[in-house]
């Protein structure tokens, strides 16, 4: 008994011990967790999320249930790391509690980080469906739903370039491993002397290219943020003059320009090819990297061409840098480290990238990690035969990708579908642009007519959009065959084509993998038939002599020259038959193929060639305007006309095929027929437009692949490369600031009673008050100026001192986004107020007047007695001048400005001039109406009203 009641009182004693001890452990335990909980919070709430991530790791071991720790945590891979994996996986599981709604939003951040851009665009609307949140707009969510389309698309067809090297660097040492094989200059980091005060607040840094030993001509493009922040960070030009100083700052304006940020800038050594990185324009989001060609000609920059994945990624790609030969690239990118370093990565160019499907995400992810390459040592094999017996059954083998690059079809139909999808993201462009103009419409008729314009332009960008699928299905299908081997490779020429001189392009030893069997059969037919119509040439030039031999004899109303006449016509109608049908189809297959050779030789980039390409559509646009302006009675000697005009034309394809293909003997004769002919067409031989600058001549380049040491990222050497002082030439005041602050206060009021100055010259009106103002009020625009009117009693207020219309249209835009929609210009010519359209008359005058000689011609325009001018208007559009209209005005109006005036209904008025001339300015109107402009007419300006 005694023993028993023992045994009950330590069972008993035992239980209330383990009991106790329990309940210290759990109270214990509970304390750390709630100690844990403050520190996650403090850390999250100041986004120290790197800290955060292993805290949450141990609540999750203690309590791996509750779903607050893995919304937190979910987050903090989001924000800290780039383990999009890990992030997703506690974001699951989190969506399915009662946790914030941000929840879908970080889902989207990384499944769009994770290249499923289906997946995230489907989570970033069910982020806006459940209600948002404050922190994040609708636009912000927008703009990542249109990244994700954009990445959507660039990965349809992906290409997988060479990786040579890579190389983690710290963000303030990247300039010192940027080599570009490059004497011209180096990498530094931008000097103080480019800063503005708002970049130095916003502690802007970056580098700038910085030629070595700096001569007049030598331009350096740079980011900054200008006076202001509201634009983002914009790209800016400076130019040593002639006299040392450089240029006051250009911006590269709106083409290159987006309202996000540019920045990290090279200029190559062409002096026209910009790269650059971008957070907006067609990303697919972060910086993606971005091409544009800078025409001369055109004054402006070309579009920016995303280079496309896998340059461009869901993260940060900063700066891409070709070396002079165009071999080898150096591009920075942060996709695979975290925020406190940089990716160097040394890449192959590949001239002519083949593209190809891929389904596989984790595919898609493997290339965006950009992984070198192993290198391999080649070691020589040796085959012993085997017995016949033992010998395996061979198996087919099947084309190579390079195999595919030489079959023409496939490269017109890559060709077919870059062109279409060009034109798409042009038509994409174009409709964001009308789309937001339906935040000013204020009429219902307005909105029905920019409604209309919505839909053609959709519908457009359906059909090419549709073509450049169809295309790029074409050319996976061919990739396929060639796979499987149901296609044959195209034997490679094995000569050199330097030395390669045919008689005529057919038989150019390239021309094989670019026109297709039917093609060179058909070009080789044509050519036949040279012997024949060099004959009649010969005739022609007899007869024609002996015209003019019976036109000095006799009167032009005599029987012997209309006869002679009615020969010499007869001799045109069997030159023209003979002829037309022969540059008719060299026309269209040399139109149909260039643009094949062009991405064949990756030379879609080569000024030269291009400045061949754009002079032969010039003389085809020309010989459409002579037939168009035939008369019955000039149909003959018109066509003879024209048709010479189509063959200098086809003439310059063939030089550019030439400049392609290197031949250089075959190009010289082609330059000697250019020649005669313009000698033979206009009395001269025309100027060349070629502004290429040569290129470096390589003495040495071994294929990479044919050593067992591959190029490595190194760094320079040690050495401190500072740009000179940088001294800019003193210009004027600008004529228009946007500042992030007023300049004006008490000690700095506005102008009252402005002087103004002789000539033409221009404000914006914004405002007009009977009462003061604060000095605020009209934000950081600056200069503002004030007018007092009706004896003092009210005030009208005008910003800008503009000399010229086109800076005042310019700054009217940026005036209206700050408030002041009803802002509009107003004009004065020596101090008198005149209507827009007056003042642009004595404008173009004054330019006239003081220009002298326009474009090559040493003829200065003198103003008719009479004191009028003329100037043709092209007619009214939405917008922009459409590419073509445009193109076709240059090529029959060279020299003469294009103009453009708002109108009442929100679009432009286009017109060219000045002519002095009424019979010259009908000769060109008449020359855009034959050559499809149908709204062009002359419009007389008296200069005395």
């Amino acid at each position: 008994m005694c023993n028993f009641s023992k045994l009950r009182f330590f069972v008993v004693f035992s239980l209330l011990f383990a009991s106790f001890a329990l309940s210290v452990r759990v109270v214990n335990g509970q304390g750390r967790a709630k100690s844990k909980d403050v520190i996650v919070d403090s850390l999250f709430r100041n986004r120290d999320y790197g800290k955060a991530i292993d805290y949450l790791n141990e609540l999750l071991l203690e309590y791996p249930q509750e779903p607050t720790y893995h919304y937190m945590l979910g987050v903090s891979y989001v924000n800290a790391t780039k383990n999009f994996t890990k992030a997703i996986e506690h974001l699951d599981f989190a969506s399915t509690k009662e946790v914030p709604n941000l929840v879908y939003y970080y889902l989207g951040i990384a499944k769009h980080r994770s290249y499923k851009f289906d997946e995230a665009i489907s989570y970033y609307r069910r982020f806006v469906i459940s209600g948002g949140d404050p922190s994040i707009s609708n636009q912000q969510i927008e703009l990542l739903v249109s990244q994700c389309e954009n990445g959507n698309f660039m990965l349809r067809y992906v290409y997988q370039p060479k990786i040579l090297d890579r190389k983690p660097v710290s963000h303030v040492e990247v300039n010192q491993f940027l080599i570009t094989k490059s004497s011209e200059g180096n990498f530094i980091p931008t000097p103080k002397d480019l800063l503005t005060p708002t970049d130095i607040k916003q502690n802007h840094s970056s580098f700038i290219f910085y030629p070595n030993n700096p001569k007049p001509g030598d331009r350096i493009v740079y980011s900054s943020y200008g006076n202001t922040t509201s634009f983002g960070k914009d790209l800016f030009m400076i130019e040593m003059l002639n006299d040392g100083f450089w240029s006051k700052p250009q911006n590269l304006g709106e083409i290159v320009n987006s309202k996000y940020d540019e920045d990290f800038p090279y200029l190559s050594s062409d002096g026209q090819t910009l790269y650059f990185a971008s957070r907006g324009h067609y990303s697919m989001g972060g910086y993606d990297i971005y091409r544009s060609v800078y025409n001369s000609s055109a004054r402006q920059w070309s579009t920016p061409e995303n280079l496309g994945f896998p340059f461009s990624s869901t993260y940060n790609d900063y700066l891409y840098v070709p070396d002079n030969a165009d071999e080898m690239a150096i591009f920075v990118t942060d996709r695979n480290l975290n925020s406190d370093s940089l990716e160097v990565v040394l890449v192959k160019v590949d001239q002519n990238p083949i593209r190809r499907t891929i389904d596989s995400n984790e595919t898609i992810r493997s290339i965006a990690q950009l992984t070198p390459e192993v290198a391999v040592v080649q070691r020589p094999t040796v085959e012993v035969e085997k017995p016949a017996e033992s010998k395996p059954q061979q198996v087919a083998k099947t084309a190579t990708f390079s195999a595919v690059e030489n079959d023409p079809e496939y490269a017109r139909a890559l060709a077919g579908g870059f062109t279409q999808q060009m034109r798409a993201d042009s038509l994409r462009s174009k409709l964001e642009t009308l789309r937001a103009r339906f935040d000013n419409i204020t009429t219902a008729e307005a909105r029905r007519n920019l409604e209309a314009q919505v839909v053609v332009v959709e519908d457009n960008l359906l059909i090419a959009q549709r073509n450049a699928d169809l295309f790029f299905a074409q050319a996976s299908q061919i990739e396929q065959e060639y796979l499987t081997g149901k296609r044959k490779p195209i034997d490679k020429p094995t000569s050199t084509f330097t030395t390669d001189h045919p008689d005529f392009l057919y038989q150019a030893q390239f021309a094989p993998t670019v026109f297709q069997a039917d093609e060179l059969s058909r070009l080789a037919q044509l050519e036949r038939s040279a012997p024949q119509i060099q004959r009649l040439r010969d005739q022609i030039a007899q007869s024609q002599a002996q015209l003019n031999t019976v036109k000095e004899q006799y009167a032009e109303e005599s029987a012997e020259y209309a006869d002679q006449y009615k020969k010499h016509l007869d001799l045109l109608k069997r030159f023209n038959v003979q002829l037309a049908p022969n540059i008719n189809r060299k026309k269209k297959l040399y139109s149909d193929c260039i643009s094949v050779a062009l991405i064949k030789a990756g030379a879609n980039n080569n000024l030269d060639i291009k400045g061949h390409i754009d002079r032969a559509n010039t003389h085809f646009r020309s010989a459409t305007a002579i037939r168009n302006n035939a008369t019955k009675e000039t149909m003959v000697e018109s066509e003879y006309e024209a048709l010479l005009i189509d063959e200098l034309g086809v003439l310059r394809l063939e030089i550019a095929f030439a400049k392609l293909w290197e031949m250089q003997l075959f190009e010289q004769q082609l330059l000697s027929r250019v020649y005669k002919l313009e000698q033979s067409i206009f009395g001269y031989t025309l100027p060349s437009e070629s502004t290429t600058p040569p290129r470096q001549t390589i003495v040495e380049s071994k294929p990479i692949e044919s050593t067992v040491q591959k190029p490595l990222i190194v760094r320079m050497e040690a050495q401190t490369i500072e740009a000179e002082e940088f001294t800019f030439e003193q210009d004027k005041e600008p004529p228009f600031k946007l500042l992030d602050k007023s300049p004006y206060s008490k000690d700095n009021p506005f102008e009252k009673h402005d002087p103004l100055p002789e000539g033409v010259f221009y404000k914006i009106q914004m405002a007009a008050f009977s009462r003061p103002i604060a000095f605020d009020f009209f934000k950081g625009l600056s200069p503002i100026s004030g007018e007092p009117v009706n004896d003092g009693r009210v005030t009208k207020y005008y910003v800008g001192k503009f000399s010229s219309l086109s800076e005042a249209e310019k700054a009217l835009p940026i005036v209206r986004s700050q408030g002041f929609k009803d802002a509009f210009i107003v004009a004065w010519h020596n101090g008198r107020s005149i209507t827009l359209t007056r003042a642009k008359g004595l404008e173009e005058v004054s330019a006239l007047r003081s220009s002298g000689p326009v474009s090559r011609d040493t003829t200065r325009i003198e103003i008719a007695k009479d004191n009028k001018h003329f100037v043709i208007q092209l007619g009214a559009y939405s917008g922009r001048l459409p590419a073509d209209i445009a193109q076709t005005i240059r090529a029959l109006a060279p020299g003469k400005d294009i103009v453009r005036k708002p109108d009442n209904q929100g679009g432009f008025v286009y017109s060219i001039g000045s002519y002095s001339d009424l019979n010259e300015a009908n000769r060109i109107k008449d020359n855009l109406v034959a050559s499809g402009i149908k709204s062009a007419f002359v419009v007389a300006v008296d200069l005395d009203n």
